[in-house]
This record gives C-alpha cells, sequence and structure tokens, in this order.
C-alpha cells in the first residue's frame, strides 16, 4: 500500500507538470525533482525493503541485486533530502531578494543546481557499496544471505554521513524557515498598512468637499440668505435639511419670488441628501476593500505577502515531514555504529520505513499547499476516472449498456 501511494502519488505530479505549461517555472522545477526521487523510492526500493522484511531479514536475490538496490536507496533518499534543501534556499531566494531573484534566476540555472543533487549521490554510494570493502581490506564480508552496507560498523564514516546529510541541512533549513516567516509576516503588515491609508484617501476624496462647496455657495446665493424677506410661509415646523417643505405665497404679487424661492430651498435639500447618500456609498465601497483585501492578504491571495505565505505552507509541511521522518532514523544510525547490540532490530526498521514514509506524503504536502498543482491533479484525475468509466470493455458500462 505504501509503495502504491508513493509511487502513483508522485507520477501525478510528474505527469502535471509536464501536461500543465503554466507550471513550468523554475522554482517547480525543485519540486519535480523531489517527486522524480520519489517515484522511484516508491517503484523500487519500498518492494525491495518489504521483500526482506516479509522474508524476516534473509535476503533472496543475491548479492549484486543487495548492492544495486542499496546504491539506488541510499542515493534517492539523500536526493530527496538535498531537493527539499533547495526547495528551502529557493523559497528564501525569492523572499529575500524578490526583484534580483526573478531577473536573474533562469530554468537553466535551476537545472544547474538539481543536476548535483542527483550525482553527488550516485557517485559517493557507489564508492560506498562497492569499492568500500576494496578500500579498507579489514572491513567484514557481508553474508549471502544478508543484505546491508559494508561500512555499518564504521563509526566515523556513519555519524560524519549523517552529520552532513540530515543534521547540518536541518540547521540550515530551520534558520531558512525562520527569515521566510519574518518576511512573509513583514509583507503581509505592509500590504495591510497600505490598504487603511488607500481607505483614508477614498474616506477623504475631494469629490466630498466639492459637493459640499457647491452646496453651501447655493445657500450663500439664495434669496432668503442675501437679505431678502422670506416670500413662502412654511407651515409644519421649522425647515430641516432633508424636510419636504410646502410653500404658501404671501399674494400673486411675489408667487414668482415664491417659487423660486421654494425652487432654492427644495434644491439645497436635494443636494444635502445626494450628499449624504454619496458619503454613505463612499464609506461602504471602502469599507468593502479593506475587507477584502484583509481577507487576500490572510489568506494568501494578493501578489505580495499572500504568494510568500503559501510558498510558507507548502515548506512548512514538507519541514515537518522531514524531522518526523528523518530523525529517528539518523539518531539509531549514529547509536548502532558505536553500539550494535544497542539498538533492537525493529527499532532500526521503522526508523528505516519512516524514510519512506517521507516520500509517500511529500505529494500530498504539494496537494495542500500549492493551489496550481491540486488544480492540474485534481483534473487529471478525473479525466482518468472518467476515460476508465466510459471505457466499453469495463464491467460497468457494459452493465449500463445492458439495461
Amino acid at each position: 500500500v505504501v509503495s502504491f501511494l508513493t509511487f502513483f502519488g508522485n507520477i501525478f505530479v510528474v505527469i502535471a507538470f509536464i501536461t500543465d505549461r503554466k507550471l513550468h517555472k523554475f522554482s517547480n522545477y525543485y519540486i519535480i525533482s523531489l517527486a522524480a526521487a520519489d517515484m522511484i523510492i516508491g517503484l523500487v526500493s519500498i518492494p525491495l525493503f518489504t521483500v526482506y522484511m516479509v522474508t524476516d531479514m534473509v535476503w533472496p536475490l543475491g548479492h549484486i541485486v543487495c548492492n544495486l538496490w542499496l546504491q539506488l536507496d541510499y542515493a534517492l533518499c539523500y536526493t530527496s533530502l538535498l531537493s527539499i534543501f533547495l526547495i528551502c534556499i529557493d523559497r528564501y531566494w525569492s523572499v529575500s531578494n524578490s526583484v534580483h531573484y526573478l531577473n536573474n534566476f533562469t530554468k537553466k540555472k535551476a537545472i544547474m543546481l538539481i543536476l548535483p543533487t542527483w550525482i553527488f549521490p550516485l557517485v559517493l554510494f557507489f564508492l560506498l557499496v562497492w569499492l568500500y570493502p576494496y578500500v579498507v581490506p579489514s572491513t567484514p564480508e557481508v553474508p549471502e544471505n544478508a543484505c546491508y552496507v559494508p561500512y555499518i560498523e564504521n563509526v566515523s564514516l556513519n555519524v560524519g554521513i549523517a552529520i552532513v546529510s540530515f543534521w547540518v541541512p536541518l540547521f540550515i533549513i530551520i534558520v531558512l524557515y525562520i527569515q521566510i516567516y519574518r518576511v512573509a509576516r513583514r509583507l503581509s503588515k505592509r500590504q495591510e498598512r497600505s490598504t487603511k491609508l488607500k481607505v483614508i484617501k477614498n474616506m477623504q476624496s475631494p469629490k466630498a468637499t466639492d459637493q459640499t462647496r457647491d452646496l453651501n455657495k447655493n445657500k450663500l446665493n439664495s434669496p432668503v440668505c442675501n437679505g431678502g424677506a422670506p416670500s413662502a410661509a412654511i407651515k409644519n415646523g421649522p425647515v430641516t435639511s432633508g424636510s419636504h417643505l410646502q410653500v404658501i405665497p404671501e399674494s400673486p404679487k411675489n408667487s414668482t419670488t415664491a417659487h423660486g424661492g421654494t425652487v432654492i430651498v427644495e434644491r439645497s435639500a436635494n443636494n444635502n441628501e445626494n450628499t449624504t447618500r454619496t458619503a454613505k456609498t463612499r464609506w461602504r465601497r471602502a469599507l468593502n476593500l479593506y475587507k477584502d483585501t484583509k481577507e487576500k492578504v490572510e489568506g494568501g491571495g494578493n501578489k505580495g505577502g499572500g504568494r510568500h505565505i503559501k510558498a510558507l505552507k507548502m515548506l512548512s509541511s514538507i519541514l515537518a515531514c522531514y524531522v518526523i521522518c528523518w530523525a529517528p532514523f539518523s539518531c539509531l544510525v549514529m547509536v548502532m555504529a558505536k553500539c550494535p547490540s544497542c539498538t533492537p532490530l525493529w527499532a532500526y526498521n521503522v526508523s528505516y520505513g519512516l524514510c519512506y514514509i517521507n516520500s509517500t506524503i511529500n505529494p500530498f504536502c504539494y496537494a495542500y499547499a500549492n493551489i496550481d498543482f491540486r488544480r492540474v491533479v485534481v483534473s487529471l484525475i478525473r479525466r482518468i476516472f472518467c476515460c476508465f468509466k466510459s471505457n466499453p470493455n469495463h464491467p460497468s458500462a457494459a452493465a449500463g449498456h445492458k439495461r
């Protein structure tokens, strides 16, 4: 089951990258490198380890197949670790100096960084698995029915490999992770601050000041404000800014003036109502703008801080899996090199199996954190499922045809 999930979970990521050109960003090349290494682990390493476990630690496939498995297994596992390290370095570069990152990093440079993560582990473990017994003649011979690396009793070598391959990268990754978190948090605060400034500027729009100035000018130019006697007697109480007025002319002679006064008063009231309505609309729009932008900042939907927060979520998921799955094995290897009888065999096998579990979890980390990969992978699975159901040789399709 673990082998099946590991292989198909990672091959979907690889196929999604190949079929969708939108995913051909140079930063995604590191993710594909990791997925390719994990895919081969699910196809080769996990099944052979399962055979070794089922046969009660008796290797049935011979010495040559054993060495090929050990070389490929260790090399791919460390390629996976180095790919995680490259992902973290890439995220740090993109966050710390995004302008320089976008202008100077290309797909070619990404490939040049990925190639050593594949070549170096393959060459290193070829030397350690195949040539170590000839370089160190005192190395105990591995029995025919067993399968393990010949340098397993070399304390210095095992401790050195564990420190260089796991503990040093882990320390660097944690430091970079903290820096990425700080930068992402600072970008989010900056984005929210700029949103607040936009809202304040919108509240202080010059249109509102112009409307208020025009309203006051109209009031001052009315006959009442110019010293003329009011040409209408107003019933139903005093005049308010939004009240409807009933005007009764004093005499037919002044009916024109009364009519003019009526127009001015009603116009002033209407202008006041329009100004109030415009102010409310402006407040509502500004509030909606602030809420929408805040949700984007917090949810990772904007192009500034949110993009880095999204990458931070993906990186934190991979980092958590990295520590949980690889720390037990790295500790037990150093203990077993010093005292082989101090560690039970079941504990070693469980810790070794956790390293494989990391390869199983990695593609699910992408599906959780990276919306682009999730969209393409889900679409790909749906297409495969629809093609499978539409196949006339499929039992369910044949049954539906008979009905």
